[in-house]
């Protein structure tokens, strides 16, 4: 199986991954402010803050903390896409 650990290796793996789900946050918080939501941009910059500190637990030890990040920074990373799809339906929307 050709899995990002199996690829890169455990710790580039993580890297990667902390990576791409860090900045997919940080253009959804933009897109939010610049739409017109900034409560919402603001609690996702909360939930990014807090998968931060969880990113740094889990880099520091990827192999070892991988369970645990999946079950605290994935929790944070999908509350934080459900607020975007909150916000989102609360924007007004013209065609």
């Amino acid at each position: 199986v050709a899995s990002l650990p199996v690829a890169l290796g455990p710790r580039a793996a993580a890297w990667l991954a902390c990576f791409v789900m860090a900045a997919a946050q940080v253009l959804v918080i933009i897109c939010l402010y610049l739409w017109g939501a900034p409560m919402a941009a603001l609690v996702v910059g909360g939930l990014l803050g807090g998968q931060v500190i969880a990113m740094r637990i889990f880099l520091s030890d990827p192999e070892g903390r991988a369970t645990w990040y999946n079950g605290i920074g994935v929790l944070l990373y999908v509350t934080g896409m459900m607020a975007s799809a909150y916000a989102l339906r609360l924007l007004e929307v013209t065609t």
